[in-house]
């Protein structure tokens, strides 16, 4: 007698047989349908079934599914055979039936066919109906026509029986419900299979294999669903388990699928998933035969895969500015895998952070000047302003936060979810994902459901009048909390202060550091240390006073320590005026005496308050007047040429760039320009040897010849001695001056330093810094000690236009702007 391997059921009294050697696939197996002898079941069809179909089909499925039966051919009709089971050399498959309750004999078998099997049979039943066992003493169970909504078993794991496979992934199943059962689609998380063609369709025999290795394991089987999901018609996402295995991770494992992830982000094992089509990949199964890698947008780039370094400060709620070891300066890094907020909106002198966009800034922040380790993932080539840009993503490690991690969690960003299982990501994109679901079940950030908190901060950098109405709320000589948002020198800064919710421009009071404009010595030492130390820190301020245009006079202490006496004491900047205290000037006789620093290149040891520098006497020109700042010219020696030889100039091939040295066409004479900014097709720049900031388009420059490029500017920028404009009365005087000194030529009286100071007077005689004083246009304030000849002069016409009303002085004594 043959046997066969039960491969599926089909009713109460119908199986399918494969054979019972070899294993199942990837062709399909060879099948041979056969119903039991003499028996009738109920039929139960996809949306209808008979009393008792259901049952009767479940008795026969649990007793023989995937077992191997010996079977015998009793007699045939049609194209249908009917056999007699065994289930084992003792158990025949009907007669348990039989006495189960859960099959009846059928009604027309023939008198030539009634043999003592059948007799058995009959007695089998009646036995049954006088028990009342299975379907003669009970209540059928009912076929819902609908599934319920699945909503709530999300995130349980549901028993149930496939009943029919589409394709490798996708499922129907079979499960019981509160009134009944019912069927329903499933698919399996994490994995996609092929779909298996139409009759008229092209053969696909990976699609067939996949489809033919899940119903061999699963297919009328007793399975465990987890459902993780629900897809938007209502059917089951989820991980089918069975007899110890996972289907999704066998398909994948076997080269059958590839990773879907977008069905299985819910899902704390998909990481196993990934692994599993990795190895597969490796392997080179199945539909991975013909898979070669994708070389990594990294290669040829020259940036390490790895470095370790520090963060130096935080450019957007997702990238940071990092340095270290085979990487540029200032190396701009975006943090893999993830999607932030957007960062700032400017709107009317504030700024408006995006939702969460602060809060996200922050957490990035406390990781300033902490030592990382950086993983970089891939790049991507973005195009902004019509030129491409590589943008560079990482993984950021300090100490044993990932930052990227640590942003999910808190929901201030969300993990990119990526359309391809093969696009380069985080190597942490698991753990990302497993942040996320954390991160919404205890309702995190911007999966609280509430509105994002809300940041408006004033920006009153450029407006004096606001900063005096602030450092009138605010109380002087107290410590206020401030963030250092950037470091314009080493003795300036942008501070937010957030008391005052304001932006800010803030000064050490007392001291001076070294200009990097004007390249002093030690300025660039001076500079990298006050960023390094300072940038993005949270500080304590302390207000002094405001000078004229709208800069905080302060305080500046870092743990508890003056910044300013640091500075100092390392040789970095020196004491100025009346605001140092008794420390900083002990540090500075202290740096003097080590000579360090600034204080190594004096050319003898001054006593301090008693330096005086050297005068010098040039014949200038005044070029340009600076409008936000009328007291502050451009002098340029008499006799230098700023026009160059347009013969040798040619036309710009390409857009420059920041701080590139070109030709400008400036009243048909090319002049040396310093590029400033590039805004599309116009350029902002420095004229180097006037002294006027403009705005050229990109036509009107030209290259220079590489000697012209590299000299020294002519126009140097200088204040007028003991002089100061008033707030927001600088019109009259940059009219007055644009009237009298523009363009004429001078004898200079120069005292150098960061800014060199003048006295300017004219072939008559006349000095220009009298006339701006005595007219009430300038302000006098207090000036080189080496020209203390004049102070006295401009202080008494200074007395004079208050008493004439002349100039700002019209209204009154508004203002004391005497020290």
């Amino acid at each position: 007698m043959p046997f066969g391997r039960v491969y599926n059921v089909l009713s109460g009294d119908s199986l399918v047989l494969v054979p019972s050697k070899g294993a199942i696939g990837p062709s399909p197996p060879k099948e041979r349908v056969i119903s039991l002898a003499f028996l009738s079941a109920p039929r139960a069809r996809r949306d209808t079934a008979e009393p008792f179909a259901i049952e009767c089909r479940e008795e026969l499925r649990k007793r023989c599914i995937g077992k191997q039966v010996k079977f015998e051919v009793i007699y045939s009709a049609g194209n249908r055979e009917f056999c007699q089971v065994w289930l084992s050399p003792e158990v025949d498959a009907a007669m348990e039936l039989l006495h189960a309750g859960y099959a009846k004999i059928h009604t027309s078998v023939r008198e030539n066919q009634q043999n003592d099997l059948y007799h058995a049979y009959v007695a089998a039943e009646q036995e049954a109906k006088e028990a009342h066992a299975g379907m003669w003493g009970a209540q059928p169970l009912q076929l819902l026509t609908q599934a319920p909504d699945a909503t709530p078993l999300i995130g349980k794991t549901v028993n149930a029986v496939p009943v029919f496979v589409m394709n490798g992934s996708f499922l129907r199943i079979q499960m019981s419900g509160t009134d009944g059962v019912y069927t329903t689609p499933a698919t399996l998380a994490g994995v996609a299979c092929p779909s298996v063609p139409k009759d008229d369709e092209p053969e696909d025999a990976m699609a067939v294999a996949a489809k033919i290795f899940t119903e061999s394991h699963v297919l009328g089987r007793d399975v465990d669903f987890q459902v993780t999901s629900v897809d938007r018609n209502g059917g089951l996402i989820g991980v089918l388990s069975f007899a110890g295995h996972c289907l999704n991770k066998e398909l994948l494992a076997l080269g059958y699928g590839t990773l879907a992830e977008w069905s299985a982000r819910s899902y704390p094992g998909l990481h196993e998933f990934r692994a599993a089509e990795k190895a597969a990949q490796a392997a080179r199964k199945n539909i991975w035969a013909s898979h070669e890698p994708a070389p990594s947008s990294l290669q040829g780039s020259g940036i390490p895969s790895y470095f370790e370094g520090t963060v130096v400060k935080v450019a957007s709620p997702t990238s940071l500015v990092l340095s270290g070891a085979g990487v540029p300066p200032d190396f701009k890094l975006v943090i893999s895998s993830v999607k932030g907020p957007a960062g700032w909106r400017m709107d009317q002198n504030a700024f408006k952070p995006e939702p969460w966009a602060w809060e996200a800034r922050e957490v990035l922040r406390s990781h300033v000047g902490k030592k990382c380790k950086v993983t970089v993932d891939y790049m991507r080539t973005v195009t902004r302003n019509e030129k491409e840009e590589q943008i560079v993503y990482g993984t950021v490690k300090c100490g044993k936060h990932n930052l990227a991690e640590q942003l999910v969690k808190r929901g201030l960003a969300i993990p990119v979810y990526y359309r391809n299982s093969t696009d380069e990501r985080s190597p942490e994109y698991d753990n990302l994902l497993e942040a996320e679901r954390r991160a919404k079940t205890n309702k995190a950030g911007r999966h609280s459901g509430k509105e994002a908190p809300v940041h408006f901060i004033n920006n009153l950098s450029s407006t004096p009048a606001r900063v005096k109405e602030m450092v009138g709320i605010l109380h002087r000589d107290v410590r206020h909390p401030a963030i250092v948002e950037h470091v314009i020198g080493a003795d300036r800064y942008r501070l937010f202060i957030p008391s005052a919710s304001a932006m800010v421009v803030a000064a050490l009071n007392g001291v001076r550091a070294p200009s990097t404009k004007d390249r002093e010595p030690y300025s660039k030492e001076a500079h990298q240390f006050a960023t390094e130390t300072l940038l993005m820190r949270d500080v304590e301020v302390t207000i002094r006073d405001t000078d004229p245009r709208g800069t905080l006079l302060v305080a500046l202490h870092l743990n508890d320590e003056d910044f300013a006496t640091t500075l100092i004491s390392k040789g970095l900047a020196k004491c100025r005026g009346r605001g140092a205290t008794n420390a900083q000037h002990q540090a500075e006789e202290d740096a003097m005496a080590a000579r360090v620093g600034l204080f190594a290149i004096e050319t003898a040891p001054v006593a301090k308050k008693e330096a005086t520098a050297s005068m010098r006497h040039d014949q200038v020109i005044l070029t340009h007047v600076v409008e936000e700042d009328p007291a502050t010219v451009y002098l340029r020696p008499v006799g230098a040429a700023p026009a160059q030889d347009g013969n040798h100039i040619h036309p710009l091939t390409e857009k420059p760039r920041k701080n590139a040295v070109v030709a400008a066409k400036v009243n048909g004479s090319w002049l040396r320009m310093s590029v400033t900014a590039v805004r599309g097709d116009e350029v902002e720049g420095e004229l180097l040897d006037v002294g006027k900031v403009d705005t050229f388009p990109v036509s009107a420059l030209g290259s220079l010849p590489a000697a012209a490029a590299s000299k020294p500017r002519m126009a140097r920028r200088t204040r007028l001695a003991f002089t100061i404009a008033a707030p927001d009365q600088h019109d009259e005087a940059f009219e007055a001056l644009l009237d009298v000194a523009l363009d004429a030529e001078f004898r200079a009286d120069v005292v150098d330093g960061a800014t060199p100071e003048a006295l300017l007077y004219n072939n008559d005689g006349q000095c220009l810094n009298e006339y701006m004083v005595g007219e009430g246009l300038l302000v006098f304030t207090d000036g080189p000690k080496s020209m203390e000849h004049a102070r006295d002069v401009l202080k008494q016409l200074t007395a004079d236009a208050k008493g004439d009303r002349r100039g700002i002085w019209r209204f009154g004594d508004w203002v004391d702007f005497e020290e």
